[in-house]
């Protein structure tokens, strides 16, 4: 060991560097050329560089200037705030990263990346991981640079904050996000969702947004693929969604409810949605092709009722529940089950598909003068 000016050097040109003792100083670099380093420190600034493993556990906050690993895996926890300055690379390795705060200012790399903000904000920057992601914070989850995780899982946690990677470039696989806030992601391509809680769900992607967990929203889940004019499908049986606001441009977009749910501004060439109660909408629906509303596990009534809606063909499977449509054009009624059926639309209304009401059927056109053809 060598100090300079409160600088501290490390090396061992052969086995590990390991100690019992506190390193002290205000910049210290440890290098092991063929083995592990495994030691504590209390220093402002560090640089680690081993071919074995790398275990620092430093008693106040620390900024690191870099680590390089070859062979094993990374260990750092600060006692105070992380901030990484430089790059920190365990090309196939494991990286675990804890502090405060953690704040990623440089690349890091590595096969499996743990990163946890004990007691505030994770802040990502140009992070590349091969297999999986988990990262943790009791604040917010919130990114400067491109993300890079196609390949595996990303499991993300603001217990007391939202979660925010909205970065164009980002490249997701599986993303499983909790956050007591608002969660939103932006992917270049496709995104698949795992098991996620927000109280607002915002996700964009440049192709299929899909879902392989439950999703539960709270609020609004504004879900937007028109970039790429690709599908949406959520459609896990225990999904529970406040407002949905979906827009996949030329694509379809499939919902699956355990109970109800709210149709916010939706467009799409096709719309199926099944819910295990009441659908009804808050915003505009527009489809060039069918729109497929399914209530019949539970009754519940579909009432569709915006000024503006277009549905191109409507198939409605309330059961006994009431069924509710108002269009602003012309609107072809496929096969539909209701207790009750209301239509009212600015042009004609036909139907392709056989009609089951047990009640009343009360078909509207005036405001267009439209023909109205059920035969």
């Amino acid at each position: 060991m060598t100090s300079d000016s409160g600088n501290v050097n490390l090396t061992a040109t052969s086995g590990d560097v390991t100690g019992t003792g506190l390193v002290s100083g205000n910049i210290a670099t440890v290098t092991a050329t063929s083995g592990d380093i495994d030691i504590d420190t209390n220093v402002l600034t560090l640089n680690a560089t081993a071919a074995g493993a790398i275990t620092l556990n430093d008693t106040t906050g620390l900024t690191v200037s870099g680590i390089t690993t070859s062979g094993g895996t990374i260990n750092v926890t600060a006692g105070g705030n992380l901030t990484v300055s430089g790059a920190v690379t365990g090309t196939g390795q494991e990286v675990i990263l804890e502090g405060t705060n953690v704040t990623l200012g440089a690349m890091v790399t590595g096969a499996n990346v743990t990163l946890e903000a004990t007691a505030g904000d994770l802040a990502l920057q140009n992070l590349t991981v091969t297999t999986d992601l988990d990262a943790t914070a009791t604040g917010d989850i919130t990114q400067v640079g491109a993300l890079s995780l196609s390949n595996g899982t990303a499991t993300l946690d603001s217990t007391g904050g939202s979660i925010t990677l909205n970065d164009s470039s980002n490249d997701f696989g599986t993303v499983a996000a909790n956050a007591s806030g608002t969660v939103t992601l932006v992917d270049t391509n496709n995104i698949v969702l795992g098991t996620t809680s927000a109280a607002t769900l915002d996700v964009t992607a440049n192709g299929t947004i899909t879902d392989v967990g439950v999703i539960n929203v709270s609020g609004t889940t504004n879900v937007n693929t028109s970039a790429g004019n690709a599908d949406i499908t959520l459609n896990s049986s225990s999904n529970d969604f406040g407002t949905v606001v979906a827009n996949a441009g030329t694509g379809s977009v499939t919902l699956v409810d355990a109970d109800g749910v709210d149709l916010g501004a939706t467009t799409a060439s096709n719309l199926t949605v099944t819910a295990g109660d009441a659908v009804s909408d808050s915003g505009t629906i527009s489809v060039t092709a069918t729109t497929s509303v399914n209530t019949s596990a539970a009754n519940a009534d579909i009432e569709l009722d915006q000024v503006g809606n277009t549905y191109g063909e409507a198939v409605m499977n309330a059961g006994t529940g009431n069924v509710t449509l108002v269009s602003n054009g012309q609107l072809l009624v496929g096969a539909t089950t209701a207790g009750n059926l209301t239509v009212t639309a600015n042009g004609l209304v036909d139907d392709f598909g056989v009609i089951a009401v047990t009640g009343t059927t009360n078909v509207n056109t005036s405001q267009g003068n439209g023909l109205i053809q059920l035969d």
